[in-house]
C-alpha cells in the first residue's frame, strides 16, 4: 500500500464546507476514484487543536498514484486551486506499507 498524507489548519468558517470536500464522499475522492489503483481517503482532525486535520489518501502501490496523477494532473491542480481559501496545506510525505497485520478477532481470544 501507498500512501500520501497531508496536514491542513482551516480557516475560520471554513470547516463544514472543508469536512464536505475532503471527506469520504467529497471532491477529492471522487476525483480519486476515477482510477481503480485508489482504495480511500482518511481524514481525522486533530482531538487536541480543532482546526487542525491530516488526510491519508491510499493506493494499492505508487505506481497507481503515479499514473493517477499522469492522467488527472490537470485536474488534481484545478481542485486544488478550487479548495485553497479553505485551509492552509503542507504534504506531510509519501509513505508506503511496511507490514500488514491481520484484524483481531474477538472470538479468537479466550
Amino acid at each position: 500500500m501507498f500512501a500520501t498524507v497531508w496536514a491542513y489548519r482551516i480557516n475560520p468558517g471554513s470547516r463544514d464546507a472543508f469536512i464536505e470536500i475532503y471527506g469520504p464522499d467529497g471532491e477529492w475522492v471522487k476525483l480519486f476514484r476515477q482510477h481503480p489503483g485508489f482504495i480511500r481517503t482518511d481524514l481525522y482532525e486533530d482531538v487536541a487543536s480543532p482546526g487542525q486535520f491530516m488526510s491519508a489518501d491510499l493506493w494499492r502501490d505508487k505506481a497507481d498514484y503515479e499514473a493517477f496523477q499522469k492522467r488527472n494532473g490537470d485536474n488534481y491542480r484545478d481542485l486544488d486551486r478550487k479548495c485553497a481559501y479553505l485551509s492552509e496545506q503542507s504534504h506531510y510525505g509519501f509513505f508506503e506499507g511496511v507490514k500488514a497485520y491481520a484484524p483481531i478477532v474477538f472470538s479468537d481470544i479466550e
